[in-house]
């Protein structure tokens, strides 16, 4: 069963107002843990998005290059904020203290690390987890 979301002007205001509102109100948090082949990849992704204000990206104590793409990623984008974990303490240890860290009204969770950009007319953000 495939469900279409039509994303649907907010009360009167034309959709590109209605975007425009939006721009920049959105926290991802990332979990990630040896992630080095995918996280560049989504990252890509999710900043390409215009709702998205600060990637939270949470590295759980990674033994392979994903830090060190994070932190790349980081310098070339300041609103990538890359945080180490000195050892892998689980998915929930890393959302808590990305938690910590959110600056803005609005949240979303990555489940995994395989995020594609949906069309603009098929979600209210633009944004959705995959796993393909």
């Amino acid at each position: 069963m495939k469900l279409a979301l039509e994303a649907k002007p907010t009360f009167d205001r034309p959709m590109e107002q209605a975007a425009a509102s939006t721009q920049g109100l959105l926290s991802v948090m990332m979990p990630i843990y040896n992630e080095e082949r995918t996280v560049e990849a989504c990252l890509q992704l999710v900043l390409a998005q215009p709702e998205v204000g600060e990637v939270i990206a949470v590295d759980d104590g990674s033994t392979d290059a994903s830090w060190k793409i994070l932190q790349r990623m980081a310098d070339a984008n300041p609103i990538v904020r890359p945080i180490q974990q000195a050892s892998n303490q689980g998915k929930g240890a890393a959302l808590r203290r990305a938690i910590d860290e959110v600056r803005l009204p609005i949240t979303s969770v990555s489940s995994n690390l395989f995020w594609r950009a949906a069309p603009r007319s098929s979600t209210a953000t633009g944004l959705f987890p995959c796993t393909t």
